[in-house]
């Protein structure tokens, strides 16, 4: 009976451990949804202004698929980034370093539940404008929201635009990541086996091809002038 219940046990242990984890942030009135394998596959998805946005891992390269009335367009970033290097963009000259606020905490010791996740009240005062505020704010020692929200400022950071953060924004301090500020709030949290399909990318669409073949030469190399542009304005967008 012992040895049934270890098996058991180690089974459903060996079954979490496989899990993908599903993270939903409600920012500013848009629900953003980040989904984690392992450190190499992961997908996150907003929607702003009627636009869905994905961001996939897959691997040791990002790629950014936008879904609008034109269809599905997707983009390589490893490949776009070597395209515009080609054409002489130089990422240096947008690169910014970002400041390190400077803020002060006071723990009030309050138990706070926030999506589901068990999380502690704090007081953050801080000073913009010349004037001084302060704010409440929920953050969690969750490991596993820890880890999951640290992933997620990484897939983040690829996009970013050459931003250099010194710091995570949702970790505060060491071990603690923000589950409920202004305008923000983490929905839920929870683990789930998941397909190997939800990280698979979809196909691109395009409905603006050309449908006649008598301009088929000056649209050919209109088409790679307004690639090259678009290959340079996109990075520039990222920096």
């Amino acid at each position: 009976m012992l040895k049934k219940s270890l098996v058991i046990s180690l089974m459903a242990i060996a079954t979490l451990l496989q899990a993908d984890y599903i993270v939903k942030y409600s920012i500013e009135g848009e629900v953003m949804e980040f989904m984690y394998k392992n450190s190499t596959t992961s997908k996150m998805i907003s929607n702003s202004e009627g636009t869905k946005v994905e961001i996939y891992h897959i691997k040791k390269n990002a790629y950014l698929v936008s879904h609008d009335e034109d269809g599905v367009n997707i983009v390589d970033v490893n490949e776009m980034k070597a395209k515009a290097n080609a054409l002489g963009f130089n990422p240096a000259t947008y690169v910014q370093k970002s400041e390190k606020p400077k803020f002060t905490i006071k723990k009030t010791g309050k138990r706070v539940k926030v999506g589901g996740i068990e999380g502690e009240e704090w007081i953050v005062k801080d000073r913009d404008d010349g004037q001084d505020y302060e704010a409440k704010i929920v953050v969690t020692s969750d490991t596993n929201v820890v880890k999951i929200m640290r992933a997620m400022f990484s897939s983040v950071s690829d996009m970013s635009g050459g931003i250099i953060l010194d710091e995570n924004p949702f970790e505060l301090e060491k071990g603690y990541v923000v589950i409920k500020a202004d305008e923000m709030q983490l929905e839920s949290f929870y683990s789930k086996n998941l397909s190997n399909s939800v990280y698979e990318l979809p196909k691109p669409t395009n409905r603006n091809k050309a449908s006649t073949d008598s301009t088929s030469s000056v649209a050919s190399e209109s088409k790679n002038e307004v690639e090259e542009d678009s290959a340079l304005n996109l990075l520039k967008s990222f920096f």
